[in-house]
């Protein structure tokens, strides 16, 4: 009888460690994709990489009612109104927010830095925005911005049935060029992670 029941007590375990591993290979999985995203859309730039997250802003905007912004009938150029992505000649085009489920799930988990993931860390150093920190101020160029651009991801928080992930971002390119925001991916057909929408928090 003892024998059965720690039998059974090893199978759910076994159970609950698959569900907890395919979940964090997802988050990590919708974590690379949004490290490519985000360094793809401002190719020119030169990054560096936070391995550390400050999401002071976020929360302070941290809420159901923030998260799900939807305003169908606002003038789509207001992207402050709700959820957006850039359509064709980059006209900024309303979205379908994330689920309740989603919101809450990020609202309940705490969020980490994406290098906390290894693949997400191994693309950043492959692709030289991984630096060490420097004690000294970040340097600036003669226009006032900083050589490069200080971005900050925070690791994908996936939704309970597995089909949308959001992450934090945020980025500095100077003491009053910088921005945070909150992008929203769902997964596709062939099970790839792909930018769904996203929704401006802050701006300095």
């Amino acid at each position: 009888m003892i024998w059965r029941g720690l039998g059974a007590l090893v199978s759910v375990w076994a159970v609950l460690s698959g569900s907890l591993a395919r979940a964090d290979t997802a988050a990590c999985d919708a974590s690379e994709a949004a490290l490519k995203q985000v360094l793809g859309t401002r190719a020119g730039l030169e990054w560096e990489l936070s391995t550390k997250v400050f999401d002071g802003p976020l929360k302070l905007a941290l809420n159901a009612e923030t998260l799900r912004q939807d305003f169908p009938d606002a003038d789509p150029d207001d992207q402050h109104a709700g959820w957006f992505i850039v359509g064709d000649g980059d006209t900024p085009v309303s979205v379908k927010p994330p689920s309740k489920d989603m919101a809450q799930a990020f609202i309940e988990h705490p969020r980490v830095s994406a290098t906390a993931c290894s693949n997400v860390l191994e693309y950043a150093r492959r692709s030289g925005v991984v630096r060490q920190p420097e004690k000294s101020r970040p340097h600036r160029k003669s226009n006032g911005l900083y050589e490069r651009t200080f971005l900050e991801l925070t690791k994908a928080i996936v939704s309970p049935d597995g089909t949308e992930a959001l992450v934090y971002v945020s980025s500095a390119s100077g003491p009053l060029a910088g921005g945070g925001h909150l992008r929203l991916f769902r997964r596709e057909n062939a099970g790839e992670w792909a930018l769904a929408g996203q929704l401006p928090l802050w701006v300095s």
